[in-house]
């Protein structure tokens, strides 16, 4: 093997940069672009906007952790209770939406009429015995005992200690 020479240093030249010439670019000069044009798609190739079916979706819940479940489940609800609350008033009393209506003020009579026989069937004698049988009746009513003692539970001794002996 030779013994290599080392290579003289480098001087470094100054590079000029070319002379920038300011031009308007002309319609000549742009470049010609064509659209691109893309496939019309056929009925069976267009999908359906909906990203995926409710089937889906169900799975992919399915699939969540329980705590996400359980975790989203009581968002959802308290989300619900929020919106009762702000619809509600639960603090106002509920009022009466209906107003009393006017009622007759009672006047005072001075002088009552006076009543003479109701009825000319009233001193018949047959009436008269049905008014009898009837006050008979009513007494015979009033005098039935229907309480019955030996029907009653026994009474309880309330005196109930549990204190230990």
């Amino acid at each position: 093997m030779e013994p290599t020479k080392p290579e003289p240093p480098v001087t470094p030249v100054p590079v000029v940069p070319p002379p920038v010439v300011e031009s308007v670019p002309t319609i000549e000069s742009l470049p010609i672009v064509t659209p691109a044009v893309a496939p019309v798609p056929t009925t069976p190739e267009i999908k359906s906007k909906v990203p995926f079916s409710p089937k889906q979706l169900l799975d992919r819940i399915k699939a969540l952790p329980r705590k996400i479940k359980i975790l989203s489940g009581v968002a959802v609800f308290l989300l619900v209770l929020v919106i009762l609350l702000m619809t509600t008033d639960p603090g106002r009393r509920v009022r009466n939406t209906l107003l009393p209506s006017p009622s007759p003020v009672p006047t005072e009579t001075t002088q009552l009429p006076e009543i003479f026989d109701p009825s000319p069937y009233a001193d018949d004698p047959e009436i008269k015995d049905i008014e009898r049988k009837l006050s008979e009746y009513d007494k015979a009513m009033n005098a039935v005992q229907l309480r019955e003692d030996t029907l009653r539970p026994p009474t309880l001794d309330w005196n109930v200690d549990f204190k230990k002996n």
